[in-house]
């Protein structure tokens, strides 16, 4: 409740009283009303790529077009995670995927490694009212016709145990000290690693004993600040990928634009001095996305994306 009337003071503070009923008003709709008016079908979240649009576990519902929603926003959320997948995960690949979200790179990653792949999703988030969270990816896996190549484990991966009671990687009222903690040390041998977790792959890449062939490293530079006390660059972990034998190929917004090295650096060091997201000229936005390679594999290919 205390978190939800912060978001309401804060509304009110950077767009106006208009702008908070108006969110208000959405929220009411969502909330209470939503669940009580017809159904049109399901909804086609993201573009497809080399394979079907992915649907989620969410009813298009016959008055969603008059409430602004958050899953109609932008069907290429998460594009910068599942083009890496189609660029670089392979069929038969294990693949460990640590903030599994709403599923969407899962699915993408499932569909690439095929019935002969195994993929292994962490989240921190389980219950059934939020958005995200091991429910929510179990069901969207499900409804996209996901065979039974999938583990799902409720967890936070982290290295520091005092990380919940604090809460400094969620703002989340079901994310608490209960949750349980796995340590990156604990990560099973996999092929292909992807991480969304909130500035905790720093900590992740810092602990880990596995060396995947593949990184896919979402790159969460407004959370470095408040997550290490500014005690840590984002920088810094573009230095440990290749101080743990990785070389990076390729880098786009969190929406698949690419980017080249200098506005990489420049797109997280703006985020880390605001702590919020930003857009370059491109249209690149948001996290981040890195691609990198095991160095023995880079090196067989020539530094060539395959």
């Amino acid at each position: 409740m205390i978190n939800k009337i912060k978001i309401a003071l804060n509304i009110v503070k950077k767009k106006g009283f208009k702008a908070f009923i108006k969110e208000l008003t959405i929220y009411f709709y969502r909330h209470f009303i939503r669940n009580f008016t017809p159904s049109i079908g399901y909804v086609e979240y993201a573009i497809g790529l080399a394979h079907d649009p992915i649907i989620i576990d969410e009813k298009q519902k016959f008055f969603d077009r008059f409430f602004p929603s958050y899953y109609k926003v932008n069907k290429k959320r998460e594009l910068g995670l599942r083009l890496a997948h189609v660029a670089l995960t392979r069929m038969g690949d294990h693949v460990v995927i640590i903030g599994g979200g709403e599923g969407l790179s899962a699915i993408t990653a499932a569909q690439q490694i095929g019935n002969e792949g195994k993929l292994t999703i962490y989240d921190g988030l389980e219950d059934e009212r939020n958005v995200f969270g091991t429910n929510k990816i179990k069901r969207n896996l499900e409804l996209n016709g996901i065979p039974p190549i999938w583990e799902i484990k409720h967890g936070f991966v982290t290295s520091r145990k005092n990380d919940l009671i604090n809460n400094k990687t969620y703002d989340n009222e079901f994310l608490n000290e209960q949750t349980p903690i796995i340590h990156p040390n604990e990560l099973p041998a996999c092929d292909v690693l992807e991480t969304d977790c909130n500035g905790a792959e720093l900590l992740i890449l810092q602990n880990m004993k596995i060396r995947p062939r593949v990184l896919i490293i979402e790159l969460e530079a407004p959370f470095y600040k408040k997550f290490f006390d500014g005690k840590e660059h984002p920088r810094n972990v573009l230095k440990l990928i290749n101080e743990i034998g990785y070389t990076i190929i390729k880098q786009t917004g969190h929406e698949g634009i690419p980017i080249n090295y200098d506005d990489l650096l420049k797109l997280i060091d703006i985020q880390y001095q605001t702590e919020k997201k930003h857009k370059l000229e491109n249209g690149a936005q948001d996290s981040p996305i890195i691609y990198a390679l095991r160095n023995d594999y880079n090196k067989l290919i020539k530094g060539r994306l395959y």
